[in-house]
């Protein structure tokens, strides 16, 4: 979590349908340990058994094995009707003077794109709004860069009171990221940002 001094900054997230917090560490809330998360999270999308379950179970526990450098939260896409699942992270930074606004973050150190960023703009009645850039780029360079599979790297941002808080997710699957697109703009605008005064 981001910190601005005299402030403490953290958020949560309402998160619905598809979409999975996946705990920074254990133990957390209700759940000593990674398996018994995963082991609740596969109960309440598959019942009681199956080799449905069991998978997905599996999944979820591949998913805390640590968090990222840098990243306060991971997210976890896994829709129920057995498509093809995606991870995006959460961070929360701090304001930067020198970045203006959220269109400039979503764009930010973003240097290796093969084509122009594409910048959407979403209404929020939380931060104004909440922006989303769509770039690609080759994730590995050789001699022969055209037979380099492209990615795509979707970031979505919003412009807290104290805060910045970004959500990115990268997969040479491209049908996968615009399924996800949507989603990623509703996880964004369901955060809510808490600010705690210092008082050491």
């Amino acid at each position: 979590m981001g910190t601005g001094e005299p402030f403490t900054v953290s958020y949560e997230a309402e998160l619905d349908g598809d979409w999975i917090a996946v705990p920074p560490g254990f133990p957390y809330g209700r759940w000593p340990d990674a398996r018994s998360w995963a082991s609740d999270v596969a109960a309440r999308a598959f019942g009681a058994g199956g080799a449905e379950r069991g998978r997905f179970e599996e999944a979820a526990l591949a998913l805390t094995a640590g968090l990222p450098p840098h990243v306060d939260q991971v997210v976890w896409y896994a829709p129920l009707d057995g498509g093809p699942t995606g991870v995006a992270f959460m961070t929360v930074a701090d304001h930067d003077p020198q970045v203006a606004g959220a269109e400039e973050w979503a764009v930010l150190g973003i240097t290796d794109s093969l084509t122009p960023a594409q910048v959407t703009r979403y209404p929020s009645e939380t931060f104004g709004q909440v922006v989303q850039s769509a770039t690609t780029f080759r994730p590995t360079s050789g001699p022969d860069d055209q037979d380099q599979p492209v990615a795509g790297r979707i970031r979505t941002v919003a412009v807290g009171q104290t805060a910045v808080f970004y959500l990115e997710t990268v997969s040479t699957d491209l049908a996968l990221l615009t399924r996800m697109q949507p989603g990623l703009v509703a996880v964004v605008d369901a955060v809510r940002e808490l600010v705690i005064e210092d008082e050491s």
